[in-house]
């Protein structure tokens, strides 16, 4: 075990992913400006008299992804006729824009268009184009240090970078999966409808989120999944409270408090951080709260409209119920004088499948092959954590690093490294990123799963997937 996750963290550090890190000396001259002509500046009074402001920018790019896939064959868990292109395409123009008709207000848009692409499918306009609004809110200042936000809201919580126990507002909502980095995935996802409200004072926060329950059923411009829907539906399918206290208590030392209601399961979170040196930062997040496993979750369904074989349910125990289950994050960061950033992390997610709840979902594989319905459900295992995010283990060691400006200016370079704890299981994914202009840059980004057959990352239907991808900013 401690040879496969040294030969899996050599490797990691190797190859390393893109990711933008930004220099915190930015803006270090400003320090230079005397004081008195920035008081000057600030009492002169504004040249227009309309003080509406705006801003907008525009991205696009393009990912080719190849993927290899295993044989069903080798595959103990697997549907035969299951879709694997061997490539497909996404073209994607996203575009951000602020306007502000006063000091006090101000409307944030973030919409993005897909086009999708696949080599074994023809072209349906009605479900290869999808437009999604990703943001859409409106904030008021009511003071210097009350705020509020009403709309379409990405709402990020927690410390960690690979796993983020508190971050509740992140499941169903990641529109399309390109990167198995989790700190990508936060920015690439739908918002929440939801009313946020910040107090702020010199030393702590306190802010309050209330997301309604907009219903399930389709058809309706809001939760449509058509070209132009909205999807609500995948946001805003339960009614969510979450209340966030932070308060700095000695140095730069501040914990941060949340509670979390989601349809009544209630839950519990704390983050916290300490910075050690100007090199290094350690961190821990954790969260208990009233759920099922991931397992029983995804059985829920079958169980109870009785759908499945017996045989098929008789290697995994009876449904627990909802109970406080735990999930935490616990790690560092640590940064060299040549701008290279670690992050070294342990997760543990009391909901996800032990080494015994493998061993009875392989076993079960193997008693349902031929019955596509039972292997489609046993499947879902894996796609509920998906749509989580979260692990689908409990136990996992995680490893990210990267680097800017590697070997030479304007090449970004890092590598991911996952490990299942208990099977030894891994996932590897390395990146590299070349900013060609001030406009645009390409990269290229390479996944392997690792394992054997009845392993957690062994056992998922791609061996490898590669993904080259095009930016241009307008």
């Amino acid at each position: 075990m401690f040879e496969s996750i040294a030969k899996g963290i050599a490797l990691s550090i190797l190859v390393l992913c893109a990711g933008p890190v930004y220099s915190s000396e930015e803006d270090s001259d400003l320090d230079s400006i005397p004081q008195e002509l920035i008081d000057a500046d600030r009492s002169k009074p504004e040249e227009n008299d309309d003080p509406a402001k705006y801003s907008i920018r525009i991205k696009a790019d393009d990912l080719f992804e190849y993927s290899s896939w295993r044989d069903p064959e080798d595959l103990i868990v697997s549907i035969p006729d299951y879709n694997k292109s061997d490539w497909n395409n996404l073209a994607r123009i996203g575009v951000r824009g602020d306007f502000s008709p006063s000091s006090s207000l101000n409307i944030h848009a973030d919409a993005l268009l897909n086009i999708y692409l696949y080599d074994d499918e023809a072209f349906d306009s009605s479900k290869d184009i999808q437009f999604n609004i990703k943001e859409l809110y409106l904030s008021w200042s009511a003071s210097p240090s009350i705020f509020a936000d009403i709309g379409r809201i990405n709402i990020k919580n927690g410390v960690a970078v690979g796993f983020n126990p508190t971050d509740y507002f992140k499941t169903n909502a990641v529109i399309s999966r390109t990167t198995q980095d989790i700190s990508q995935l936060r920015d690439n996802r739908l918002g929440t409808f939801a009313l946020r409200a910040q107090k702020l004072w010199d030393s702590g926060v306190v802010s309050m989120v209330a997301a309604p329950d907009m219903g399930n059923e389709l058809g309706r411009w809001y939760s449509d999944e058509g070209i132009y829907g909205l999807n609500m539906q995948k946001t805003n399918d339960k009614s969510r409270i979450m209340i966030k206290f932070s308060q700095r208590i000695i140095g730069n030392f501040s914990p941060e408090l949340i509670y979390y209601n989601e349809s009544g399961d209630n839950n519990f979170g704390v983050n916290l951080s300490h910075s050690i040196n100007d090199n290094l930062i350690v961190y821990s997040e954790w969260n208990v709260g009233e759920r099922r496993s991931v397992l029983d979750e995804a059985l829920f369904g079958l169980r109870q409209s009785q759908q499945i074989r017996p045989e098929l349910l008789a290697n995994f125990p009876q449904d627990e119920g909802k109970k406080y289950l735990h999930q935490l994050a616990v790690g560092a960061t640590y940064t060299t004088a040549s701008n290279i950033t670690t992050n070294l992390e342990y997760h543990y997610n009391q909901a996800g499948l032990s080494d015994e709840d493998w061993r009875n979902w392989f076993r079960t594989g193997e008693t349902a092959q031929g019955d596509p319905r039972a292997m489609g459900q046993l499947l879902s295992v894996r796609a509920l954590a998906q749509s989580r995010v979260e692990p689908a283990n409990k136990h996992t060691l995680f490893l990210r690093s990267q680097w800017q400006n590697a070997l030479i200016t304007n090449l970004n370079l890092a590598g991911l490294f996952l490990m299942d704890l208990e099977d030894q299981s891994s996932l590897v994914q390395a990146e590299t990123a070349y900013n060609l202009n001030s406009q645009s840059s390409v990269s290229l980004r390479v996944a392997k799963f690792i394992g054997d057959d009845h392993s957690n990352f062994g056992s998922v239907f791609t061996d490898l997937t590669a993904i080259v991808q095009y930016n241009y900013n307008f």
